[in-house]
């Protein structure tokens, strides 16, 4: 059966339009969730429980069911999964606007997870098999750079729609409005792929990959606000660990798993992964934390805040886009390598600049580590060819659920690390034990604040000491990313093979590693 690729420049481009914005629409959510949260909690009554649980349950969904989505995109079809799932996402975009409670907010994201979850695989998967290999390096450079710009897009959206509109749910509803369009745009521009042979389901290991993920994600989640040693926190991470376990020994037990785990053997492969999971564990820790850096120790709005990360996107976009042309002429291993080197020097200018020379020195070490993104399309062509095109959901899926967790790891560890930090440096300059305003002030550098507002004339200290301890804390949370970032580049720069040029049946030379999907026929999409 010969794969049909799409042809025609406003096709192609309809294509990448719907399926780059959808996945781009995925991570929407999450910035306009955390610009949002202050107002949310407000509006809500939220409690400190309600809006963690706000902040997980999309990401928590999302990741849990990615990779039973990616297989049943590739059973059913991935336009439908990319239609039905973007429609959805649209559909709980307009519920969570409507929220009037806590649960009934909770309940709409839970919803609109449930569509991300399942749209996600599918933009990938279908720009992998639907495009042509001389213009598939280039789009996956395209979807490469869309996706984790979706977060920091997101926060800009919310932040502007909040000081415009006076209200955190403007930006749920343009949200919907935007994947209502991506969802028509998909119906006409997107064609139907599929695996031709409908391979059979396997329940069990979709309920384990769910339960392991689903408990991976939510204790990595709450470790630095549990505590890491909290009975809740070791509890779900030791059931993480049994389901995974499980899932590993059932999925190498049978001849047609849910997910080939002998994939992660092949020469590359595994390094590959690691190295998306540590690009994506630096890009959300940077912007997470940033956020708050520029609010509590620089005093920008969230508006403000949200603008002081274009330097990052700046550099970032670009070479995301022109990764996978590097990578072909000078080799993935190298590439990879410098975006990699590139994070772990950026993080390490972005901690001790922003500290010397405030925003200016911030947005200085924010555009050298924007050039961690150009190891994103290199490593996810390097998973995604290692599956035939009737497994490219399930490629995808593996290449999706390894940013999130990714992005989860980041922003918890590197949380752990600012906590860390920070209390250190409100513990030696003031007296917790003794000193209620103090204890105060040691939870977060918000409650510092206000315990700052009620010292009376001793409130230049408390100040003096928030302010030092966000800054220690944010030494700490950039070394932890800078030190991740380097481990992964020593990791990529030993597992990876060195470049080895493969010359195709019309002798022109290309890059690594073949592709091994099959060869397919050029026709009208």
């Amino acid at each position: 059966m010969s794969q049909q690729y799409v042809e025609g420049r406003v096709r192609l481009i309809g294509m990448l339009i719907a399926t780059c914005g959808a996945a781009t629409s995925v991570f929407l959510t999450l910035g306009v969730t955390f610009s949002g949260a202050p107002q949310i909690a407000a509006a809500l009554r939220a409690d400190q429980a309600d809006l963690q649980w706000i902040g997980d349950v999309y990401p928590l969904v999302v990741a849990a069911i990615l990779l039973p989505a990616g297989v049943l995109g590739d059973r059913l079809g991935r336009k439908k999964a990319l239609v039905a799932g973007t429609a959805v996402l649209a559909a709980g975009m307009f519920l969570v606007a409507r929220a009037d409670s806590p649960g009934a907010m909770i309940s709409a994201l839970f919803f609109s997870a449930l569509g991300a979850g399942v749209a996600f695989p599918a933009t990938l998967a279908t720009i992998t098999v639907a495009v042509a290999p001389a213009r598939r390096s280039t789009a996956v450079g395209i979807w490469a750079a869309a996706v984790p710009m979706g977060g920091m897009v997101g926060t800009l959206i919310g932040g502007v729609l909040i000081t415009v509109t006076d209200t955190w749910r403007a930006g749920y509803v343009v949200l919907g409005v935007l994947a209502v369009v991506f969802a028509l745009l998909a119906v006409v521009a997107v064609p139907e792929t599929r695996d031709p042979v409908r391979q059979p389901l396997d329940p069990v290991g979709v309920v384990l990959s769910v339960v392991g993920i689903a408990a991976l994600v939510l204790g990595v989640t709450e470790g630095p606000s549990h505590g890491w040693t909290d009975p809740g926190t070791l509890g779900r991470l030791a059931l993480a660990a049994v389901a995974l376990a499980a899932f590993v020994r059932w999925e190498l037990s049978r001849s047609r798993p849910l997910l080939d785990l002998r994939l992660f053997r092949e020469e590359g492969v595994a390094p590959a992964a690691v190295a998306i999971w540590a690009v994506f564990f630096g890009i959300y820790a940077m912007a997470f934390l940033s956020f708050q850096y520029l609010a509590f120790a620089l005093e920008f709005s969230a508006l403000r805040a949200a603008l002081g990360l274009l330097p990052f996107g700046a550099t970032m976009i670009p070479l995301a886009v022109l990764g996978p042309r590097l990578a072909a002429r000078y080799g993935t291993r190298a590439v990879v390598a410098a975006s990699l080197l590139a994070g772990a020097i950026g993080a390490s200018l972005s901690g001790v600049l922003a500290v010397w020379h405030g925003y200016w020195g911030l947005a200085i070490g924010l555009a050298v580590l924007g050039a961690i993104g150009l190891g994103g399309g290199p490593v996810t062509e390097e998973i995604t060819c290692r599956l035939p095109a009737a497994k490219q959901g399930v490629a995808s899926a593996v290449n999706n659920l390894t940013r999130e967790l990714g992005a989860v790891f980041g922003v918890a560890f590197t949380g752990t690390a600012f906590n860390i930090g920070y209390r250190h440096e409100i513990s030696s300059a003031l007296d917790p034990a003794a000193d209620p305003l103090a204890a105060l002030a040691q939870d977060s550098p918000a409650a510092g604040f206000a315990a700052a507002g009620q010292a009376g004339t001793e409130a230049p200290t408390y100040l003096t000491a928030v302010l030092d301890g966000v800054d220690t804390g944010w030494l700490a949370a950039m070394g932890t990313v800078a030190a991740f970032s380097a481990l992964a580049t020593v990791y990529f720069l030993a597992r990876y093979p060195g470049r080895e040029t493969v010359t195709t049946d019309d002798g022109v030379a290309s890059g690594e590693v073949r592709d091994p999907r099959p060869t397919a026929t050029a026709a009208s999409g």
